[in-house]
């Protein structure tokens, strides 16, 4: 072979392999695959914080006041917070505060909400569902399960509303 010929060759290989890289660096920004965009990824696994708050007056059937705020941060399925509060009623009253930690499943939030009242410390396992404008405790009576206080899901439901705050 001569050497034009060669070098002829080599080009048209050098071409080859250079669209060939060109197109397999490209493919993930065609349109026809949206669905692995790296911004999309890097939005997925960012962590993003919600906050919420509830004002609950003393009724006859609820005789304690209650001011409440909870924030959460979700990174994909895990979720982590505070929560704090204080309740006011005819035999206590008193603030508490602790942290929320747990995951989302399907459309529901199992937290742990690890609290201390009153120089007591206690664990209860909290049910929410949420949108970005309102966090919902679907809350039943508690039993306690290897010391943690767990909803029982076969009593009534009461669904609290929790409005979306700022994250001051």
């Amino acid at each position: 072979m001569t050497r034009p010929k060669k070098i002829l060759l080599g080009s048209i290989i050098f071409l080859i392999l250079f669209i060939f890289l060109y197109v397999t660096k490209e493919w993930g920004r065609l349109p026809f695959n949206k669905s692995f965009k790296e911004t999309e990824i890097i939005e997925t696994l960012s962590p993003e914080t919600f906050c919420f708050s509830r004002e609950q007056k003393a009724t006859q059937t609820e005789p304690y006041e209650v001011s409440e705020n909870i924030s959460l941060v979700i990174m994909g399925n895990n979720v982590s917070g505070l929560k704090k509060g204080f309740q006011s009623g005819p035999d206590m009253t008193n603030g508490y505060e602790g942290q929320l930690s747990g995951t989302i499943i399907g459309d529901k939030m199992n937290l742990v909400f690890s609290y201390k009242i009153e120089g007591s410390e206690g664990k209860e396992l909290e049910i929410y569902t949420f949108s970005d404008q309102i966090l919902k405790k679907h809350r039943h009576v508690l039993k306690e399960e290897d010391s943690i206080l767990v909803p029982d899901v076969s009593t009534p439901e009461v669904v609290i509303l929790y409005k979306k705050s700022s994250c001051d």
